[in-house]
């Protein structure tokens, strides 16, 4: 079949033709001489790629060793931190717990106390009603501690005086029984 070219039918003799003969052919050369040039640089990079590659590999793994020992060392200064602040946590963990059982005593003790204000407090408006009285008796009682001082001291002083009445009594009976005695002799 003949090649076609803007719906017309070209015929070989035209594409044949002296003068297009070398153009073709020139055309032709030189696309063959870009295939192989292109093929050449292709292999050429094919061939120098894996070296090159093989090259960023190696400093690519060196340095992402030197990268997984920074890492590492993090990753250890990391869990030792960890576990500092652990230990401080469990630190503050046991002082909360102290200060818990530490304040509920403290509630504990102040219930106890609220109670025994509440259960004293009757006990407490009677004593404020019954201090005047208190005041009252106290006087009441220096006055009758005085009296009775004074009646100590007047009964005292009123033994002695019946004492000495009660020797008298007794030295004038005697000196009576005498005298009724001599006058009964006498009479």
């Amino acid at each position: 079949m003949a090649p076609l070219v803007n719906g017309q039918v070209i015929k070989r003799s035209n594409l044949a033709s002296g003068k297009n003969l070398g153009f073709w052919t020139s055309l032709g050369i030189l696309i063959s001489i870009i295939f192989f040039a292109s093929l050449l640089f292709a292999f050429n990079v094919w061939k120098k790629y894996p070296l090159r590659r093989l090259k960023n590999l190696e400093v690519s793994d060196s340095e992402q060793k030197k990268q997984l020992t920074l890492l590492r060392n993090e990753v250890t200064t990391l869990e030792t931190t960890k576990s500092r602040l652990e230990n401080t946590i469990t630190g503050k963990d046991a002082l909360m717990l102290h200060k818990d059982i530490t304040i509920s005593r403290k509630d504990a003790l102040i219930n106890t106390k609220d109670t025994e204000i509440a259960r004293l407090n009757p006990f407490e408006h009677e004593a404020n009603t019954l201090r005047p009285q208190i005041g009252e008796l106290k006087d009441e009682i220096r006055d009758l501690q005085r009296e009775l001082q004074t009646s100590k001291s007047a009964t005292s002083s009123e033994k002695a005086r019946n004492t000495q009445i009660a020797r008298r009594l007794v030295f004038v009976t005697s000196e009576l029984a005498e005298l009724q005695q001599k006058g009964s002799k006498c009479s």
